[in-house]
């Protein structure tokens, strides 16, 4: 697995992806936005993580916009008022979607035009899968193998 750092004048390819969705939120919205007179109301989930910070950031520097952020817990919500000082309160909505099932639909999407989806998963490689790896290393090489083989190793969510 090779991982490339991009060169100190390019930016990487998350951040162009934010700037994509930012493009998406506001064509899709100018319409309402211009016809209603006011912000447009946008939901951000995933608002803590990396690429939902910079999403809610720009939708926050943007007057066409009024975002809410959706964040998993009130850890979640100090470190988002932290890193983005103009943040409010009442643009933070707090709610653990994986243990609050019965919450349909999810709190802070009443009024808002459109829905940013942040969220995702990062994988982590099992403990047990990486021992399994290295107690083979011996083996493999012995065999003219390749030494580590990354396809058999178990992820956890």
């Amino acid at each position: 697995l090779i991982v490339r750092r991009p060169s100190p004048g390019r930016r990487p390819v998350w951040f162009w992806l934010c700037v994509a969705l930012c493009w998406t939120v506001s064509c899709t919205t100018a319409l309402s936005s211009a016809v209603g007179g006011g912000p447009s109301r946008v939901l951000v989930t995933g608002a803590s993580g990396r690429t939902g910070q910079l999403v809610f950031e720009a939708l926050l520097n943007n007057p066409e916009f009024e975002p809410k952020a959706l964040v998993r817990s009130e850890k979640s919500a100090k470190v988002l008022r932290k890193r983005i000082p103009a943040t409010r309160l009442d643009q933070i909505v707090v709610c653990d979607v994986t243990k609050d099932l019965n919450v349909t639909p999810p709190p802070g999407q009443e009024g808002c035009e459109a829905m940013v989806i942040c969220t995702s998963a990062v994988p982590k490689i099992s403990k047990v899968s990486l021992l399994k790896q290295f107690l083979k290393i011996p083996f493999n090489l012995l065999r003219g193998k390749k030494a580590v083989d990354f396809r058999s190793m178990k992820f956890v969510w």
